[in-house]
């Protein structure tokens, strides 16, 4: 109780998305889920399957990695983790960071948000990626 956290996703986030995203999780899946809920691997995955569907939408179904590609940069959608946005530049996620603080809720410790980092670029790509195109 009291430790503060940073993380992309928790399954107690407050938006219509995130919400029929863990009741049909729990449903399907609830005692097979580590404390029977949904996790960042899960939505992960769940966003993962929202690009390969634009990708398949745009090229009817067709192999061409370029028009794949090229209908994902810049595409923008309200995930259970709150918006997203792949960046056209690094092809990465532009996504929301929480800040979050271990409480007691319900008799359990619950990680709850207590600031919201929007929209945030993929510092590892920009840190790492970004200092090797300078040398």
């Amino acid at each position: 109780i009291g430790d503060i956290n940073a993380a992309l996703y928790g399954p107690n986030l407050d938006n219509p998305e995130n919400k029929a995203f863990v009741k049909g999780m729990v449903a399907k899946y609830g005692d097979k889920m580590v404390d029977g809920m949904p996790s960042f691997i899960h939505v992960e995955a769940y966003d993962g399957m929202e690009m390969l569907f634009r990708m398949l939408k745009a090229t009817g179904g067709k192999r061409d990695g370029d028009k794949m590609m090229a209908a994902v940069k810049g595409y923008k959608w309200n995930s259970p983790r709150g918006p997203v946005e792949v960046d056209p530049e690094t092809r990465e996620l532009i996504q929301n960071v929480y800040i979050r603080e271990v409480k007691k809720v319900d008799g359990k410790p619950t990680n709850v948000v207590i600031k919201t980092y929007d929209a945030q670029p993929d510092y590892w790509h920009t840190l790492h990626i970004g200092a090797s195109k300078s040398k």
